[in-house]
């Protein structure tokens, strides 16, 4: 009984992490060409209608609700986070190599 519990945590985990992983991960994908603040401005935009998709669908009779949306929310921003973070490390010049003194 216990390996089923587990199993369906972990599906009730996944179920609501992915696709707002994915809807944050597309989002900066389908936005760069926008201005970096205003891809800043709008992930947490973003992340927020995750969440509340996801109290919509639930409804508030569902004592779960809460923690699928900020579940959906935190899975949202971090990967757009990490997405974005990653694209704005890639567009900046490579540093110089440090030279050191030989003594």
């Amino acid at each position: 009984m216990i390996f089923a519990l587990l199993f369906f945590a972990v599906l009730s985990l996944v179920v609501t992490a992915v696709p707002g992983a994915l809807l944050g991960l597309a989002f900066v994908a389908l936005s760069t060409r926008l201005p970096l603040w205003v891809r800043c401005v709008l992930l947490p935009v973003v992340a927020a209608a995750t969440s509340v998709a996801w109290a919509a669908v639930l409804t508030t009779g569902n004592h779960w609700w809460p923690a699928a949306a900020l579940l959906s929310f935190a899975a949202t921003a971090a990967a757009g986070a990490a997405l974005l973070l990653h694209q704005t490390r890639r567009a900046l010049p490579p540093r110089p190599a440090p030279v050191w003194t030989v003594r």
